[in-house]
């Protein structure tokens, strides 16, 4: 008997540390391919510095001779997860100004993550995002006409920006993710049968379990267990309270546009030029066409390279390079439109 039982238990010791060796070799393995990566796994292998605000620095003042290219728009235009160096605001300023002996253009960032086109509006008028709830905001610079732009920019995810919502509804979103917070996945009904508190500890520590969770969505997404077009549909219904008050505001901007006789470009996001929202890009282009702007659609007036544009596997806000690629094609869309000479 007491061989026996001292059989189970050396079995169970070496298949504890088996698995014990495994993982750990594996979480190695993962933390070492985030160094080299990429796409890494877990957004803080990525050096970013969107904690602090890009408006820091910025004066409303306009010096003279200077001309101001407004950006208003959500985390993307913010630059999330990324540089403000690589965020397509300050790379466009950067090619505006190439070859000038003086800096004749200044870029004006005011994008700020988990808004969408009716707090872009508020910014505009100079309120901040939310007045209501976060006022201080427009004290810290969140303001759009108070800068006296020669040029807006108004960036626009077709994905998120028309939310299912109230039409009195208005969010205190933070400025920033928490630091020490990764992205979760939301399964929803393929959820994996884990408490929540150790999912976020793992999700927090651990980046092998972060790439087991990226393949998970990979594998549901091609068995069509994780497709949002439904929910997309339902967002761009005309009944949709989201999409009037997108379209309200849109329209708003542009007609405050053209009474301040400011050139207005809406830039539709989007990495790939495969995508099955086709025909909800072509609904905002032509709702922004009606509404005053010159459209530039990423989607179908670049030709994007077959690769990840993910700052990580489990934050999909686009990452320098395609950041870049963005803002090469908004500066070439601005010269052919003859908005800034050349």
């Amino acid at each position: 008997m007491n061989i026996k039982f001292k059989n189970i238990s050396l079995g169970l010791a070496i298949s504890l540390f088996s698995l014990a060796f495994f993982f750990s070799a594996a979480e190695i393995f993962a933390r070492i391919y985030d160094r080299y990566a990429d796409v890494p796994i877990h957004p803080k292998a990525e050096r970013r510095d969107d904690d602090i605000p890009r408006l820091t620095g910025v004066r409303i003042a306009k010096e003279p001779g200077v001309r101001r290219i407004l950006v208003l728009g959500d985390s993307i235009a913010a630059g999330q997860a990324i540089m403000k160096e690589e965020t397509f605001s300050r790379r466009l300023e950067i090619l505006i100004n190439e070859g000038l002996i003086v800096k004749r253009y200044e870029v004006i960032n005011t994008g700020f993550s988990g808004i969408n086109t009716p707090e872009e509006l508020n910014i505009l008028l100079n309120r901040g995002p939310f007045p209501y709830t976060r006022p201080n905001l427009s004290r810290e610079g969140y303001q759009g006409l108070a800068y006296k732009p020669d040029i807006l920019i108004l960036q626009y995810t077709v994905e998120n920006d028309a939310p299912l919502m109230n039409a009195s509804y208005e969010v205190a979103m933070p400025h920033r993710w928490a630091k020490d917070r990764a992205r979760r996945y939301n399964f929803g009904n393929y959820a994996l049968p884990l408490p929540e508190n150790i999912d976020r500890w793992l999700t927090k520590k651990s980046h092998f379990y972060l790439f087991l969770l990226y393949k998970y969505h990979k594998l549901l997404t091609v068995m069509g267990l994780r497709s949002e077009l439904n929910k997309i549909k339902m967002m761009y219904s005309p009944s949709a309270e989201g999409w009037q008050r997108t379209r309200q505001s849109m329209y708003r901007i542009g007609q405050i546009a053209r009474s301040q006789n400011i050139p207005a470009v809406l830039v539709l996001w989007g990495t790939t030029n495969k995508t099955p929202l086709k025909d909800f890009y072509d609904l905002v282009s032509a709702y922004g066409r009606k509404s005053g702007f010159r459209v530039l659609n990423l989607v179908e007036d670049v030709k994007w390279p077959n690769e990840d544009f993910a700052v990580s596997m489990v934050d999909g806000h686009p990452n320098g390079r395609a950041n870049k690629i963005a803002a090469d094609a908004i500066f070439n869309f601005i010269i052919n439109e003859k908005l800034v000479p050349r």
